[in-house]
């Protein structure tokens, strides 16, 4: 694998990652087949391809994502940005829809910005009770929706 594509592949799982704080449970189905937010995280965090971001980017990102998806428009972007690493990114809600299990979702994409590096992830996220984001579903290096 070219030296490229490892780093956008490895900046890819950044985004996942830092979303990683928004992720514990899906918007519908089985629960108890569903992944913990603690097997998902320490697929990333153990494979130690989160070197890039430090702990403060993550909550940079993090919780720019609960606030734009719960006070965002459709295609209103809210950004951030750690002075002290340099690291940014966007989080942009697209699509507002009530799932099965009358949840209140969003459909998003999300940028993280490391060392000149830029990668893309689009996604679903669910609103639960406790009124927390949790993603549900996302794709790495995706097209923007529009």
């Amino acid at each position: 694998m070219k030296r490229e594509n490892r780093e956008t592949t490895k900046l890819g799982k950044l985004i996942v990652s830092a979303l990683i704080g928004v992720v514990l449970n899906a918007c519908a189905g089985d629960e108890a087949s569903k992944p913990s937010v603690g097997s998902v995280a320490g697929a990333y965090f153990g494979a130690g391809v989160d070197n890039s971001l430090d702990l403060d980017d993550r909550r940079y990102m993090q919780r720019t994502a609960q606030n734009a998806l719960e006070f965002n428009r459709a295609w209103e972007t809210s950004r951030w940005r750690n002075p002290e690493s340099g690291a940014e990114g966007m989080v942009t809600p697209t699509r507002t829809y009530e799932s099965a299990a009358a949840k209140w979702c969003r459909e998003f994409e999300a940028t993280v910005s490391v060392d000149d590096e830029q990668e893309l992830a689009v996604g679903h996220a669910c609103r639960e009770r406790d009124g927390t984001w949790r993603i549900i579903e996302y794709k790495l290096g995706a097209n923007r929706n529009r």
